[in-house]
């Protein structure tokens, strides 16, 4: 099954000056499922779309290496979440279930958007 997890990695002030995170964890373990259902099939849609409509969605900007290899994921960037405490927080979409050649499609077209 092709899905999309999420991850998050915040940072604050003090996190920052040790160049480190204050957090990381899971937003969801379990994923968004990127298979098509009938309505994708009747629009046209394939799984690549479906991933890439979900990564613009998120607000994802960037991919995790400038060069292609299976296991990349895309990112946000750091936005403010705590005025009060300057915490930044960025969130991570990790495909899976995904072929070699579809993870690449995905990247390519990412990239090039």
């Amino acid at each position: 099954m092709r899905k999309i997890t999420t991850t998050y990695a915040k940072i604050d002030t003090e996190s920052s000056k040790q160049g480190d995170f204050s957090d990381t964890g899971w937003i969801d373990e379990d994923g968004e499922s990127i298979e098509l259902d009938k309505w994708d099939i009747e629009e046209g849609l394939t799984v690549i779309d479906k991933a890439l409509d979900f990564l613009k969605d998120q607000g994802a900007i960037s991919a995790s290496s400038s060069y292609f290899h299976p296991g990349i994921w895309y990112s946000t960037e750091f936005q403010i979440e705590d005025y009060s405490t300057d915490e930044e927080v960025e969130y991570s979409f990790h495909l899976e279930g995904f072929t070699e050649v579809e993870e690449k499609e995905i990247y390519e077209k990412f990239n090039n958007q």
